[in-house]
């Protein structure tokens, strides 16, 4: 019996199609496109990705000081993220720019900057917790660690 070669050929590449995922649409307006170009070819990410959309559900829509909802980073660059203005899409955060804590900053950074940069990545393992930990996790020689875990 004959076998088209078209037909065999048809057949192979059906099996190994890889469905892409449909990201969210928070995800998709938060997360750099760098990152959503990965996660959305790979099943692989489906945990993190429900995970991460809880978390940016909570992020508050107001101004708040206390808690760090999420992290993006880059090189000695940290955005500590307190809120997120869906609407104008902006998000208030405190800024760390070339570790250069003396001139760290609280700051309005308007979010497209960060999810249309080819380097800026979103921390898919950030653990919510207050800003004074966050600081002084990262710099520990520079900011003074919270009591009562803050």
């Amino acid at each position: 019996m004959k076998t088209s070669l078209r037909s065999t050929k048809n057949a192979n590449l059906q099996t190994i199609k890889i469905k892409k995922m449909k990201l969210p649409l928070n995800i998709q307006r938060f997360m750099p496109l760098m990152q959503q170009q990965i996660v959305s070819g790979s099943n692989e990410y489906n945990e993190t990705i429900e995970r991460l959309e809880k978390e940016l559900e909570a992020i508050p829509q107001k101004e708040q000081s206390e808690t760090v909802y999420a992290h993006f980073f880059y090189g000695g660059c940290d955005w500590f993220v307190l809120s997120w203005d869906r609407i104008n899409e902006v998000i208030f955060c405190y800024v760390i720019l070339n570790g250069d804590v003396e001139m760290s900053e609280l700051g309005d950074v308007w979010l497209p900057e960060l999810r249309n940069s080819n380097r800026i990545e979103l921390d898919f393992y950030w653990d919510r917790k207050s800003l004074a930990q966050a600081k002084y996790e990262k710099y520990p020689d520079y900011f003074p660690k919270p009591e009562n875990n803050e």
